[in-house]
């Protein structure tokens, strides 16, 4: 039987045992959505400037 305190994230990592590891990879995402969008403010700016 499981236990039912233990919840399963993707990639196999059960968070119950490794938290520290689902808010690195929950920050990595956030850093590397902030880092698109501001590529893409800046190519956006850099089009209509041109």
């Amino acid at each position: 039987m499981k236990n039912p305190g233990t919840a399963v994230a993707g990639g196999g990592t059960t968070v119950g045992k490794f938290p520290t590891k689902l808010i690195t990879i929950s920050i990595k995402h956030i850093v590397g959505s902030i880092i698109v969008d501001l590529d893409n403010t800046k190519n956006i700016a850099e089009a209509v400037c041109n």
